[in-house]
C-alpha cells in the first residue's frame, strides 16, 4: 500500500501533466479556430479593404493589437507600402503608399531578414543605436513584426505593437501572429481572385443589360410591326367582307379606336370638281358636320398640304393669327377642340379626303406617335375607301374585285411569313443569350449562376427525399500559376479547356460540372447511395491530373486538390455546402496537394465548450490531420509531442 503522501505526490504530478497537456491543447485549438475564422473571412469578404479589418478583429481577441498594420511590397516599384494601418497614437498620420518610409525602419529590417522580431522599448533603442535600423513614428513599449511569405518568397510584414509597458506579447501570442502570417498571403490571393471575378461579372452584367436593352427595343419594334400587321389584316377585311359603305365607315372607326383616342371622329371626302367637302361619317359629342365649300378650316389644311396635322390650343392660335385658318362668323370658340389630329386619305389619283379625331376640354392630348399611327392607317384605308366608292359609282365587276383581293392577300401572307421568320430568329437569339449568361465562355461549362441554381434544386429535393443523397466536389488546380508563368496565359486557357474535357470523362452523364472562376471547378453528384461513389470520382480526377500537360514540346505537371462535402439534413442553403466543400479543399491542399478530403465539422467548429465535452475532437479528426504525439494516460507515460493540424496552403 502506498503512503498517503506518496499518493498525493503522484496525483499532483499527474494533475500538473494534465494541466500542461490541456494548456497545449487549448493553444492548438485556439490556433485552429483562428485559422478557420481567417478561412471564412477569405471566403466571404468581397474586397481586400474588408479583409484586413476582419483579420485585425480576429487578432484583437487574443493579443494587444490596438496598433496594427500590414505592409506589402509593390511588385512594380519593389517599395514597401501600407495596405492597412491602425495606430492609437499615430492615427493615420503615416501616409499610405509612401515609397521609402519603411525601408530603413524596423519593419524594413524584418523584411530584409525574413525572421520574426519581438522588441521591447529598450531593445529597440539598443538595436537602433547599434545601427540595425532607424526609429520612426511613436516609440512603442512592445513591438512584434512577422514576415509574410508566398511561394517561399517574402512579400510583406505584419506588425502589432503596444504602447503600454504591462501589455507584452507571450510566446503563444507571437506564435499566433506567425501562424496567421502563413495563411495571410493565401487569403489575400483568394480575395483578389474574388474581386477579379466580381469585376468580370459586373462587366458581363453590363454587357448583358445592354444586350437586353437592344433586345427589348427589337421586341418592341417587332411588337409594333405585329400590331400594324394585325391592323393591315383588319383593313384588308374591309375590302372583302363589307359591301355596304356605311359598314366600312363603322369598321374604320373601330380600327382607329383600337390604336388611339377616337371618341370624336369624322371622315371627310373632297370633290375636286365641285370643290366641296362632304362628311359621310361622323361621331362627335359637340359638333355636327354638314357639307360645305372648301374654305380655311383644319380639314382643308390637311387636304391642301397633303400631310397629317397635329393641332393643340397653342398652334390653333398661331394658325389663326397668321391667317392659315379662319373661323366662320358666329363661331362658338367654347366648342373648339383642345387637341385635333387629321390624316389625309391618299390614293394613286391624289387626296380624296381625310380622317380626323379630336378631344375637348383636354380630355386627351394627341402626340406624334398618334400622328405616325393614324398616318400609317389612313394610307391603307384610303385605298379601301376608294375601292368601295368606286364600286358604288362605277359598279366594278366582281371578277376584278376578287383579283385585287387575291393580290392583296398574297402580299399580306408574304409579309406574315417574313414576320414569322424574324420571330423565329429572335427566339434563337434569346436562347443563345440565355446560354451565354449561364455558361463559361472559355470551357463551355455551366457557370456559378447555373451551378447554384441546380444545387438549390438538388438540396430542396434532398429535403423532400432524404434517401436521395448528393455530394459536391470543390476542385482547385495545383501549380496552375506555374503553367501560366511558364507557357503563357494562352496555354493556360488551353490547359483549362483540357481539364474541363478530362473532368467530364470522370463523371456520369447526369452529373453537373461547372467552372467557378480561374482554376476552380465544382462537381454536383446526384442520386448517390454512399460516400464511396463520390470518393471514386475524386480518385479518377486525381489520376487524370497526374498526366503531364504538354504544349509545343514543353510538358508540365499539375494536379488537383479536392474537397468533398456529402449531403446531410443539417444543410439549409447552398452557401453552407460551398463553404464546407471549400474548407475541405483548403485542408486537402494544405495536406500536400494532389489529394482529396471529405469535409469534417472540425473544419468549421466553434469554441463551444459544451460541444467539446460531448464530442472529443481527437476521436473524429480528419485523415489529413497529422498526429505527432501518442498520449498514454498511464502513470509512466510522458508526452513526446502535440497534435499539429496546420501547415501552409500552397496555391
Amino acid at each position: 500500500m502506498e503512503e498517503p503522501q506518496q499518493q498525493v505526490r503522484r496525483l499532483s504530478r499527474r494533475t500538473a501533466r494534465l494541466e500542461s497537456l490541456l494548456k497545449k491543447y487549448k493553444r492548438k485549438s485556439q490556433l485552429q479556430y483562428t485559422l478557420i475564422q481567417l478561412s471564412e473571412q477569405a471566403s466571404t469578404v468581397a474586397e481586400l479593404t474588408l479583409l484586413y479589418p476582419a483579420i485585425h478583429n480576429i487578432l484583437s481577441q487574443y493579443l494587444p493589437s490596438k496598433s496594427f498594420y500590414v505592409v506589402l511590397q509593390n511588385r512594380f516599384t519593389q517599395a514597401l507600402e501600407l495596405s492597412y494601418f491602425v495606430d492609437e497614437k499615430d492615427g493615420i498620420s503615416v501616409p499610405l503608399h509612401e515609397a521609402h518610409h519603411f525601408k530603413d525602419g524596423v519593419t524594413g529590417f524584418v523584411f530584409k531578414t525574413g525572421e520574426t522580431v519581438y522588441l521591447t522599448k529598450d531593445d529597440m533603442l539598443s538595436r537602433a543605436n547599434a545601427g540595425d535600423f532607424k526609429i520612426m513614428g511613436s516609440q512603442a513599449e512592445h513591438w512584434v513584426g512577422v514576415p509574410i511569405y508566398r511561394d517561399g518568397a517574402i512579400i510583406g510584414v505584419m506588425v502589432s505593437q503596444s504602447y503600454e509597458a504591462e501589455q507584452s506579447y507571450s510566446d503563444h501570442q507571437v506564435e499566433l501572429l506567425e501562424v496567421m502570417s502563413l495563411y495571410l498571403a493565401t487569403a489575400i490571393e483568394r480575395v483578389k481572385k474574388r474581386e477579379l471575378l466580381e469585376s468580370e461579372v459586373k462587366i458581363r452584367t453590363r454587357a448583358l443589360m445592354q444586350s437586353n436593352e437592344a433586345l427589348n427595343k427589337e421586341i418592341e419594334n417587332r411588337k409594333r410591326a405585329l400590331e400594324r400587321q394585325q391592323i393591315l389584316f383588319k383593313i384588308s377585311e374591309l375590302a372583302t367582307q363589307f359591301s355596304d359603305i356605311d359598314d366600312v365607315y363603322q369598321q374604320v372607326h373601330d380600327i382607329i379606336r383600337s390604336i388611339t383616342f377616337a371618341d370624336n371622329l369624322y371622315i371627310a371626302l373632297y370633290d375636286k370638281e365641285t370643290n366641296w367637302l362632304t362628311f359621310p361619317y361622323s361621331v362627335d359629342e359637340k359638333t355636327s358636320y354638314n357639307p360645305r365649300p372648301f374654305a380655311k378650316g383644319y380639314s382643308e389644311l390637311v387636304i391642301r398640304t397633303e400631310q397629317s396635322q397635329l393641332i393643340d390650343s397653342t398652334r390653333a392660335k398661331a394658325l389663326a393669327l397668321e391667317g392659315t385658318v379662319e373661323r366662320p362668323a358666329g363661331y362658338n370658340h367654347k366648342l373648339a377642340a383642345t387637341s385635333w389630329l387629321g390624316a389625309p386619305l391618299k390614293t394613286a389619283t391624289g387626296v380624296i379626303g381625310l380622317i380626323a379625331c379630336q378631344a375637348y376640354e383636354h380630355k386627351h392630348e394627341f402626340n406624334y406617335d398618334d400622328v405616325e399611327l393614324i398616318s400609317f392607317v389612313s394610307n391603307q384605308i384610303a385605298s379601301v375607301l376608294q375601292t368601295h366608292l368606286a364600286n358604288q359609282a362605277l359598279k366594278i365587276s366582281h371578277q376584278q374585285l376578287e383579283h385585287r383581293v387575291a393580290e392583296k392577300t398574297k402580299e399580306l401572307q408574304q409579309a406574315n411569313l417574313h414576320l414569322q421568320m424574324q420571330m423565329e430568329e429572335r427566339k434563337k437569339i434569346e436562347q443563345q443569350l440565355y446560354h451565354d449568361a449561364h455558361h463559361d465562355s472559355l470551357t463551355g461549362l455551366p457557370n456559378r449562376s447555373l451551378f447554384l441554381t441546380q444545387l438549390e434544386k438538388t438540396l430542396q429535393k434532398h429535403h423532400r427525399y432524404p434517401e436521395d443523397n448528393f455530394a459536391v466536389l470543390f476542385i482547385d488546380l495545383d501549380k496552375f500559376k506555374d503553367i501560366n508563368d511558364e507557357l503563357g496565359h494562352q496555354a493556360g486557357d488551353q490547359f483549362l479547356v483540357w481539364v474541363a474535357q478530362s473532368f467530364l470523362e470522370c463523371i456520369r452523364e447526369h452529373d453537373l460540372l461547372a467552372r467557378l472562376a480561374g482554376d476552380e471547378f465544382v462537381i454536383l453528384l446526384d442520386h448517390l447511395t454512399d460516400r464511396q461513389q463520390a470518393e471514386d470520382v475524386a480518385k479518377r480526377i486525381i489520376k487524370v491530373m497526374q498526366q503531364p500537360f504538354c504544349l509545343k514540346g514543353v510538358c508540365m505537371q499539375s494536379g488537383a486538390s479536392i474537397g468533398i462535402t456529402y449531403s446531410n439534413k443539417l444543410y439549409r442553403n447552398t452557401d453552407e455546402i460551398i463553404r464546407d466543400a471549400d474548407a475541405a479543399m483548403y485542408y486537402a491542399k494544405n495536406a500536400g496537394r494532389g489529394r482529396y478530403e471529405f469535409y469534417h465539422p472540425l473544419l468549421t467548429a466553434s469554441s463551444n465548450a459544451q460541444k467539446q465535452q460531448e464530442q472529443h475532437h481527437l476521436d473524429k479528426l480528419p485523415t489529413h490531420f497529422r498526429c505527432t504525439e501518442i498520449v498514454n494516460w498511464s502513470d509512466s507515460a510522458q508526452p513526446i509531442g502535440f497534435l499539429e493540424a496546420f501547415g501552409e496552403h500552397p496555391v
